[in-house]
């Protein structure tokens, strides 16, 4: 069995994937922006986060996801 772990992060989305005893198989990471319109202000876009999840879970192998 393989587990996948996503973490959606400020700059980006990373991703792992182990063996179900352990074993790491793979790593992902996927960034994007950002924006700061304003001086304290930070946003981010939705679509960002699942553009960048798609593109990490494309390069891990396929398994159970945790977030």
């Amino acid at each position: 069995m393989i587990l996948v772990g996503i973490d959606v992060g400020t700059t980006g989305v990373k991703g792992v994937a182990i063996s179900d005893d352990g074993e790491l198989l793979a790593t992902a990471e996927e960034g994007y922006p950002l924006s700061t319109p304003q001086p304290g202000w930070d946003e981010q876009g939705p679509a960002d986060w699942w553009r960048a999840a798609k593109a990490v879970l494309a390069r891990l192998p396929d398994g159970a996801i945790g977030l």
